[in-house]
């Protein structure tokens, strides 16, 4: 089942290791949230901001993000295997040692 979040912000929340599979997140804001250890294989995002959020060594697995921001993100450690990034701006995000086989990229805003 689908969960929904639609017009939500959120600061400082731990979701980590919750089980978010499947959901679909709508222009919702993200601060200083943490992910570490969750489950968010195939969510969606689109027009969403994650600001200061940290996703270290989520599994983010065939996950759809359209014109979302993840700014200064920590992505250490997490799975990406065939996630789908469209024109989301990715500015000072790290990647360190993440899985991004089969990852797609189109347009956006990767620089660091």
């Amino acid at each position: 089942m689908m969960e929904q979040h639609i017009d939500r912000r959120y600061e400082a929340v731990v979701f980590s290791g919750r089980d978010l599979k499947e959901s679909e997140f709508v222009s919702c804001t993200f601060e200083r949230c943490s992910f570490a250890h969750a489950s968010l294989e195939e969510i969606q995002t689109n027009r969403c901001r994650f600001v200061h959020c940290d996703f270290q060594g989520a599994m983010l697995n065939a996950s759809v993000h359209a014109g979302s921001a993840f700014e200064n993100c920590s992505f250490v450690n997490a799975n990406l295997f065939v996630a789908t990034f469209t024109d989301c701006k990715m500015t000072g995000s790290d990647f360190s040692n993440a899985n991004m086989d089969g990852i797609t990229l189109t347009n956006g805003d990767w620089s660091y």
